[in-house]
């Protein structure tokens, strides 16, 4: 068998199921992250749902599908009495609904009520369900404002430093220069959207290769063992805003290794972007009120430049060491030397950097051409390219729209024999562009790296390599831990 049966009726009614979870741990062991509002669980949920492509037309047995998801659903929501997964799987929507509790069962219902035009049922058909849960219209009373409560965004106040000495960012000293620089793409709250449609896509798994590879590093002996016998006060993680599940993951580890007689963990986040930063912030603060940890962890959101860290050093001069962090792949969309050369102003002996990267091992650069171009050349990448192009079409009077010009984007990949691209030797590049009046303009660069040179890389700026960790879904991206000597 192929497929799963009323599959829009199930999503919608676990939707339901999980904005009415008061306790978002069974979330976060489901689905892999932690969402603290309906609209997030909505939003996870359907990336979780678009994870493996159109679940509806592939087999539930592949041991990469569905059957892992709905394994740990029936885990953490079912009824006792509840059959195995593949009846969540196979079974109808009534089935499916006798899998769970009855709180769950009627949090379906009212989600399946509210989304009647869209669930793939007949109104017959709701309202057989309706009468076989007992869900009436005495139950929605009491049903939904219990899920309008749970989809309440929770306010918090806190501080966002600035540095009053950072060189201001713009489109047009970018045209003026023929590259537009990275963190332009995260500056607006379009932009920052634009990030967050990106990492969510089913067209862009890198997001949770990164998060599902973290994990992983965390449980490592290296891990373990070098922050047990550390002095690790903070983690720093660079360029991290919009990312907030991996702060989470990072934050939740060192509060169970790290010796609780040292105090509060500090948690910094360095990011020239204010929405990403924002919304960060919020997701770690909701979390750690959620979990009673909030007395554990001191926060410190700076918006910088992690190149420049020099002028963030009365906010990170502290005693004990740091676990510095730059994920999702985010190292190969700068200079390198430049990088190190801004970590060391600040890092410290038996300080920790972890370095997530998309590498490559021996495949010939034709191979690794067209694996590129398939992850990269769809809609939402170049929906992420929109927010600063339109303003370079704007600035530079072009009479053209956004959507004409994403179609003239070329996407080059190659060896970067000349270290046009990268400092690091052997690399590999990724390179989105446009001709602009005749005129060449970098849009984004992204290095691949072979990782024994980026390794001798770290080793020649003081880093010494203690492991790596390959996520299971892609073993080219891989998390690398280093110690400063």
């Amino acid at each position: 068998m192929s497929g799963i049966p009323s599959w829009r009726a199930k999503r919608i009614a676990l939707l339901g199921i999980f904005a009415a979870q008061t306790d978002t741990e069974v979330i976060r062991k489901v689905l892999k992250t932690s969402e603290p509002d309906e609209e997030g669980y909505e939003k996870r949920v359907r990336s979780v749902c678009a994870m493996y492509p159109q679940w509806e037309t592939r087999a539930p047995t592949k041991h990469d599908g569905p059957k892992i998801f709905f394994s740990c659903l029936i885990q953490e929501c079912s009824n006792q009495r509840a059959p195995s997964e593949w009846k969540l799987i196979a079974g109808d929507t009534a089935t499916f609904l006798s899998c769970f509790g009855r709180d769950a069962q009627h949090a379906a219902l009212a989600r399946l009520n509210q989304s009647s035009d869209d669930c793939g049922l007949t109104a017959l058909e709701l309202q057989k369900l309706n009468q076989q849960f007992d869900y009436t219209r005495d139950t929605a009373e009491l049903v939904l404002p219990s899920l309008r409560a749970n989809g309440r965004l929770l306010t918090r106040h806190f501080t966002i430093y600035h540095s009053s000495t950072a060189t201001l960012l713009t489109v047009r000293k970018g045209i003026e220069a023929g590259e537009i620089s990275q963190a332009l793409y995260y500056q607006s709250p379009d932009a920052a959207a634009s990030w967050l449609a990106l990492i969510n896509s089913p067209n862009y798994p890198s997001y949770n290769h990164c998060a599902e590879s973290l994990e992983k590093l965390t449980n490592s002996p290296a891990w373990s063992n070098t922050l047990l016998l550390g002095r690790h006060a903070r983690i720093v993680m660079l360029g991290g805003g919009g990312s907030p599940s991996k702060d989470m993951l990072l934050i939740e580890s060192a509060l169970e290794l790290v010796p609780k007689a040292r105090g509060p963990i500090r948690h910094v986040l360095v990011d020239l972007s204010t929405p990403l930063l924002v919304d960060s912030t919020r997701f770690i603060l909701r979390e750690l009120t959620r979990r009673g940890i909030k007395e554990e962890v001191e926060l410190r959101i700076i918006e910088g430049d992690f190149l420049r860290l020099q002028e963030c050093s009365e906010l990170l001069e502290e005693n004990g060491n740091t676990i510095w962090a730059i994920t999702a792949g985010t190292l190969g969309n700068v200079r390198e030397r430049e990088f190190f050369n801004s970590l060391n102003t600040r890092a410290a002996t038996r300080d920790l950097l972890i370095v997530s990267a998309d590498t490559f091992d021996e495949e010939p650069v034709e191979t690794f051409r067209t694996t590129i171009e398939q992850k990269y050349r769809h809609e939402d990448m170049l929906n992420f390219l929109a927010a600063p192009l339109g303003v370079v079409l704007q600035l530079t009077e072009a009479r053209e729209s956004v959507a004409d010009a994403l179609k003239r984007v070329r996407i080059c990949v190659g060896d970067d024999l000349d270290s046009a691209h990268s400092d690091v030797p052997g690399s590999r590049f990724v390179e989105f562009s446009i001709d602009l009046n005749g005129r060449k303009l970098l849009l984004l660069n992204s290095n691949r790296y072979h990782e024994p040179d980026l390794g001798d890389f770290a080793r020649d700026h003081g880093w010494q390599h203690l492991t790596t960790v390959r996520s299971s879904a892609n073993e080219r991206f891989r998390q690398l831990l280093f110690v400063r000597r």
